[in-house]
């Protein structure tokens, strides 16, 4: 198993950042997506391969989590809460994206707090997909690619180049 690395985090944030961050959102952060903030603020996986089960397709790429007062708009936590429809109504937090734009939340309510969902921007309405109980276990499923699924990516884009 390979160890999970963040490369590309933002700034050090502080406690305070994220009691703004909860008092903007109105609600708690789940404790260990708290912590995950504090240590990296964001940044990219490495590895960074998740698999979606129940899809019809295997798995996807984590392209990059999402952090507090990003310079890049698209990778700044608050603005994916505010420019993406219906996450406050359905208290979810958009976390991270993959590479085609299709966005992990961590669920907010209270029901089901601290579990991560994906959500596949191609089906209308997005479908979620359920990852993980917490943050943690999420976390714990993300891997390496196999040198089968670095092959069909190969083989596809030399597909679509001729």
């Amino acid at each position: 198993m390979t160890m999970l690395e963040i490369v590309e985090s933002g700034r050090k944030l502080s406690v305070d950042d994220l009691a703004r961050v909860e008092q903007s959102i109105g609600r708690p952060l789940p404790e260990q997506y708290g912590a995950f903030l504090l240590a990296h603020n964001g940044g990219r996986p490495r590895p960074n391969l998740i698999d979606i089960h129940g899809a019809d397709f295997k798995g996807t790429d984590i392209s990059v989590f999402h952090g507090i007062d990003d310079s890049t708009e698209s990778c700044d936590l608050l603005w994916n809460l505010e420019v993406l429809e219906g996450c406050k109504d359905n208290k979810l937090l958009p976390i991270a994206c993959d590479s085609g734009g299709n966005i992990f939340m961590l669920d907010l309510s209270k029901e089901h707090h601290g579990e991560v969902l994906y959500f596949d921007s191609a089906e209308v309405p997005p479908r979620p997909y359920f990852l993980a109980k917490d943050f943690n276990g999420f976390l714990a499923q993300i891997r390496d690619w196999t040198p089968e699924e670095l092959a069909d990516i190969q083989a596809s884009l030399e597909a679509t180049a001729d």
